[in-house]
């Protein structure tokens, strides 16, 4: 079983696509789903948390802005 930092980084990494305008409802989507997939992986959300900082739906925005401002490949 993966830790919980290694299913958020492999989750965000897989889950996570840039739109084009920095959007907390998607981060807050994308929260969600993360949830749902850390309940099917039989992980804690509490541990998915922590590994997360403390808000998943922050770190997800943060991922979103990151993508945003890469240059497209």
């Amino acid at each position: 079983m993966a830790t919980p930092q290694a299913f958020l980084e492999n989750w965000v990494r897989e889950s996570v696509r840039a739109t084009p305008y920095r959007n907390k409802a998607e981060a807050r989507r994308l929260a969600y789903e993360c949830r749902k997939a850390a309940e099917r992986a039989d992980l804690s959300w509490f541990a998915v948390v922590l590994a997360a900082g403390g808000d998943v739906q922050d770190y997800i925005l943060t991922e979103l802005n990151q993508q945003q401002n890469e240059p497209a490949s």
